[in-house]
């Protein structure tokens, strides 16, 4: 049954029909997964070569 008082929800991110954008599980995933390798990649830039 559809009920047009109530607006459709669609993800643009991953396509999902159960929530919008800003509530995207993926989004937060992919995102928290992108800032955990930008960490690691600072962290491996910042070591100092002894010698």
């Amino acid at each position: 049954m559809l009920y047009p008082e109530t607006p459709a929800k669609c993800c643009s991110y991953c396509g999902g029909r159960d929530h919008e954008f800003e509530d995207c599980p993926k989004r937060k995933a992919d995102a928290e997964k992108q800032k955990e390798e930008a960490a690691r990649r600072e962290a491996q830039n910042s070591k100092v070569p002894s010698g």
